[in-house]
């Protein structure tokens, strides 16, 4: 059985997405929604993924050996027409639209499933941290996210400690610059997104607490999650201390 999918978001994440599922005949990404012109994000997928150095862009269409990717133009998820490409699930890979109304949007444009590459702003029917509860998944589960980079390194570490019994933990995550960051210093939505994202170490919000709760109720009161943003382009670690 082939499983449809409609991504919304070709950048990394997207682009992973499309590289992984030409190596799986039962996935097909019918549809992407980008901003972006074409050529360019066909270039971006042939320079960055070795399997993808055969798919080619025909007007409006991605081609590769397994299937072709009808790409449209849509800033906002209610903008597109999901139900035209008849999808199983749409995979919205901004990291922008992260919010239930977002992903209504999503279901009311003809989506049947919705999972986003992020953490959700509210609660939503599922946070799937695969490893640790993929099983808790139901046919009433519609709107589902599948965690940050964070969020999984993180819980995946405090499931195998948990039987020791922990008092407290402190995590900070050190996390490359993200593409919502400014290269140089320019004048952003408050005085830490003003900073020149390539030449500093620039504390963040982490919203990993809040779900790590959910995951394991157990430490209530027992963590506190902190972030650094890093000039360098990719990567990510953990920073944790932990009293037993």
């Amino acid at each position: 059985m082939t499983i449809k999918l409609g991504l919304m978001g070709f950048g990394n994440i997207g682009r992973k997405l499309y590289s992984e599922s030409l190596k799986n005949n039962n996935i097909e990404i019918s549809a992407i929604s980008d901003i972006g012109d074409p050529e360019i994000l066909e270039y971006l997928l042939k320079t960055e993924f070795e399997n993808t150095r055969d798919v080619s862009l025909d007007s409006n269409y991605l081609i590769s050996t397994n299937y072709r990717s009808r790409i449209l133009s849509a800033f906002t998820p209610g903008e597109m027409t999901w139900d035209l490409f008849d999808v199983d699930f749409v995979v919205d890979a901004t990291g922008k639209f992260d919010s239930p109304e977002h992903m209504d949007s999503h279901l009311n444009a003809g989506a049947k499933r919705v999972i986003i590459s992020t953490l959700p702003s509210e609660s939503i029917d599922r946070l799937v941290v695969f490893g640790i509860n993929q099983d808790s998944i139901n046919l009433e589960d519609r709107k589902i996210s599948a965690g940050s980079s964070t969020l999984n390194a993180l819980a995946h570490l405090l499931n195998s400690l948990l039987p020791f019994g922990i008092e407290s933990i402190n995590m900070t995550t050190i996390h490359s610059y993200t593409s919502d960051q400014s290269l140089q210093d320019t004048v952003g939505v408050d005085f830490r997104c003003s900073r020149s994202a390539s030449e500093n170490i620039i504390p963040n919000n982490s919203e990993a607490e809040k779900w790590i709760i959910k995951l394991f109720p157990e430490l209530t009161d027992k963590i506190n999650c902190n972030a650094l943003n890093v000039p360098v382009q990719k990567g990510s670690m953990l920073d944790l201390s932990i009293a037993f």
